[in-house]
């Protein structure tokens, strides 16, 4: 088996995320679709998928230093804000709330064998408010705060 270098991950890690850039979001509305076969699928993002997305691009921005994976994760983060999270509650909840069909919006709130997409976001909003200065960090720190 071929050994791979730190350099290799981080093409490849890039790669990945450029494939989810250009086949599952749209850059009109700031939006992930759920998953891809052979095109993406109709369904939309949910917490999950934004808060993992996101964690995976501050993974890179940090790895390779390359600015557009913290930019395009700064803009996930306020799309997964202004879909997902409970002003009033704190946390996040699972669905936008936009499926008519789907009758309770629910919030995960413990971790089982993967971390729930509230963990993973309150770990995102740390990282980014150490990444970034003056009322955006401030903006990140009072959201992980309310979150936790």
């Amino acid at each position: 088996m071929k050994k791979l270098w730190p350099e290799e991950y981080l093409r490849i890690a890039g790669k990945a995320a450029s494939f989810i850039r250009n086949q599952l979001y749209n850059a009109e509305t700031h939006r992930l679709q759920h998953s891809f076969r052979n095109s993406p699928s109709k369904a939309p993002g949910f917490l999950d998928d934004y808060a993992f997305m996101i964690s995976g691009l501050l993974d890179l921005y940090e790895f390779g230093g390359e600015i557009n994976w913290l930019l395009w994760a700064i803009e996930l983060q306020e799309t997964q804000d202004s879909l997902f999270l409970d002003r009033e509650g704190g946390g996040y909840f699972n669905n936008t709330g936009e499926d008519s069909s789907v009758l309770l919006r629910v919030k995960e709130d413990h971790d089982g064998a993967e971390p729930s997409g509230n963990s993973v976001s309150a770990i995102n909003l740390i990282r980014l408010a150490s990444m970034v200065s003056g009322s955006k960090a401030d903006y990140y720190k009072r959201n992980a705060e309310h979150l936790l």
